[in-house]
């Protein structure tokens, strides 16, 4: 092989090694633009996760005040018969209105845990893509002659 055809070989592994190297170092960027969007995703739903349970913990306290209050608040002797029952279906029914709302809210923190774990995972995903890529990139820039 004569130097002339080595130095062309030269030139076309690198500026291939150049190529791919850029390649996969661009592609490690969009994997960490996509991380740092998981994250941001992560960040709000943490956010809300604590804020509905802050509220959902209040709403809970009422409708323990709101049951205690009824059951002593109103003695069975101040009003009888037909009033009292009355009252006692309106609260019986406000009282399956609150626990309906509650087991809702429960519900939606149940979904955001499990929108929290499948984004927690995304980010591992990205993460570890964007560094796979990362490690292409020098595998590439090292193989240069």
């Amino acid at each position: 092989m004569g130097k002339s055809s080595y130095k062309a070989a030269r030139a076309r592994h690198n500026e291939r090694c150049r190529h791919y190297a850029h390649y996969y170092d661009n592609l490690g960027r969009q994997y960490e633009a996509k991380q740092l969007d998981a994250e941001a995703d992560l960040k709000r739903l943490n956010e809300a996760k604590k804020s509905l349970t802050h509220h959902l913990k209040d709403y809970n306290s009422f409708e323990q005040d709101f049951k205690s209050s009824c059951q002593t608040g109103v003695s069975d002797g101040l009003f009888k018969g037909d009033r009292r029952d009355k009252f006692d279906r309106i609260i019986q029914n406000v009282t399956q209105c609150i626990t309906s709302d509650l087991a809702a809210h429960q519900e939606n923190v149940t979904l955001l845990e499990l929108a929290i774990v499948k984004t927690t995972l995304r980010v591992a995903d990205y993460s570890f893509a964007a560094s796979s890529a990362r490690g292409m990139a020098r595998y590439f820039l090292s193989a240069l002659w």
